[in-house]
This record gives C-alpha cells, sequence and structure tokens, in this order.
C-alpha cells in the first residue's frame, strides 16, 4: 500500500499511520480472536518444517523478480519492483519450481530494511 502511495504521489505520512494500526490490530487483536474462537493454533513458525532455499534459488527468484518488475514497469503497473517479486515468489514456490523458504538472516534483514523504511515515512509526522 505504501509502495503504491509513493508511486501514485499521495500523501504516504497519512497512509502510513492508518496502516501501521491496521497491521497492530491484525498482530495483537486477530490472533486472540482466533484462539477465543475456538480454533488450533499450530505453534511455530509457518514453513519451518520446508527447507531453507539455496544461494542459486535465491538468485533465480531475485531475477525472475527483477524481470517481471521492469515488465511491470514497461506496463505502468503502481509499485513495479514490489510486484514483480512478489509474483515471482508466489509462481515459483506454487510451481514447485523453487522449494523452500528464504533463510533466516535474510529474512530478517527484509523485515529490518522494511521497518526502517516505513519508520522514514513517519519521519514528515508533527
Amino acid at each position: 500500500v505504501l509502495a503504491i502511495a509513493a508511486d501514485r504521489k499521495a500523501a504516504v505520512a497519512p497512509i502510513a499511520v492508518v496502516q501501521a494500526v491496521r497491521l497492530f490490530m491484525l498482530v495483537t487483536v486477530l490472533p486472540g480472536a482466533v484462539v477465543l474462537l475456538g480454533h488450533d493454533v499450530r505453534p511455530g513458525l509457518p514453513g519451518a518444517e520446508q527447507p531453507v532455499i539455496g544461494p542459486g534459488g535465491l538468485l533465480l527468484v531475485l531475477a525472475f523478480g527483477l524481470a517481471l518488475g521492469a515488465l511491470f514497469e514497461r506496463l505502468r503497473i503502481a509499485a513495479p519492483i514490489l510486484f514483480g517479486a512478489t509474483v515471482a515468489s508466489s509462481l515459483t514456490h506454487a510451481t514447485g519450481a523453487i522449494p523452500g523458504v528464504v533463510p533466516p538472516s535474510v529474512a530478517t534483514l527484509g523485515f529490518v530494511l522494511l521497518g526502517a523504511f516505513i519508520g522514514e515515512r513517519f519521519r514528515t509526522l508533527p
């Protein structure tokens, strides 16, 4: 949402606040609601039983994502690199071409960078 807002030259700071509240609610309220409704919550991380993708697989997904991002840029789709990476990862995993999960160190780095970029958007708030 933030990438699309930035791409469309919208007011990103207020949108970031709304998205942060939405995310906070999803993280804090939804799990409790699921448990209260009596659903079985499996402990552990999703995909923990899957193998970790090797460097070659990560490079293939990266290259495919960049190629799709370039295509989406030409088609004038909002947030083309983000959307290209999402589609590339979805296709390679859904087809079984590249099974497994991202190494924890790469995922952690991604989360830290994502948090830093989102935090940067809040810098302009009064």
